[in-house]
């Protein structure tokens, strides 16, 4: 059995917000340095096998632009091919809305979601058309 990480936005005048739950560290790290780009501020990362827990924090510069106080973060495992980390989690995302014996309605149902929830975890380049390239990502994972 895989662990699983469990992702927050942490928030100085409440309490931590749960942002989901992924198989992956590396997955984990690519997600919320995604959302930190729309939504800068402090995350945690929780193991929920060891209960080690990972605090990141996103911050604003004074002109404005998104950075980090700590550009390379030690704390955090890079993705090694951010690549593959975004295919995981959209092969994840896909079988957790999609748990049953999906086809090929469910992918452009998905590929719909995506645009509207998650634009950036759509492929980008290898075939010149995002839904295509999702369809490849997903290989697999539906019926034709």
């Amino acid at each position: 059995m895989s662990a699983l990480f469990d992702m927050y936005k942490v928030d100085f005048r409440g309490p931590a917000r749960w942002l989901g739950c992924v198989d992956s560290y590396d997955a984990a790290a690519y997600e919320i340095e995604l959302k930190a780009l729309r939504a800068p501020g402090d995350y945690t990362i929780v193991n929920r096998q060891t209960a080690e827990r990972t605090d990141l924090s996103f911050g604003l510069c004074v002109e404005g632009r998104l950075h980090s106080p700590n550009p390379e973060i030690p704390a955090m495992k890079k993705p090694t091919d951010p690549e593959a980390a975004r295919r995981a989690r959209v092969r994840q995302l896909f079988t957790v809305r999609h748990p049953k014996e999906a086809t090929e309605d469910d992918v452009f149902l998905f590929f719909k979601w995506l645009q509207q929830h998650y634009p950036e975890m759509l492929p980008k380049g290898k075939h010149g058309d995002p839904y295509q390239d999702l369809s490849a990502d997903l290989d697999g994972l539906y019926r034709d």
